[in-house]
């Protein structure tokens, strides 16, 4: 199965923020619309990885099972992402 880009997606989520965080402070939508749209690419691009990796799996006993518990953990993975960007705007 191919490793999803979502994880890295997230693991960027916050940090790839923190200048604009700091320059926005007195203007929290720009934050937060920055926090939307890298939730939104990133649940894309998480999409298409499940339906890949799915269409990959074939009739191997157990992929499609194992993939279905992988995508949950890496949606989990990026609602905290987008949550813990969310908590780094301002007036939010």
């Amino acid at each position: 199965m191919r490793k999803s880009s979502s994880w890295a997606a997230v693991a960027l989520l916050c940090s790839g923020l923190a200048f604009d965080v700091a320059s926005a402070r007195s203007h929290p939508a720009p934050c937060a619309a920055a926090c939307s749209h890298q939730f939104n690419a990133s649940m894309r691009a998480e999409s298409q990885t499940h339906v890949t990796n799915t269409q990959a799996c074939g009739s191997l006993p157990g992929c499609k099972a194992a993939e279905t518990t992988r995508h949950d953990q890496a949606v989990k993975a990026i609602v905290t992402g987008r949550d813990a960007c969310h908590d780094q705007c301002p007036n939010h």
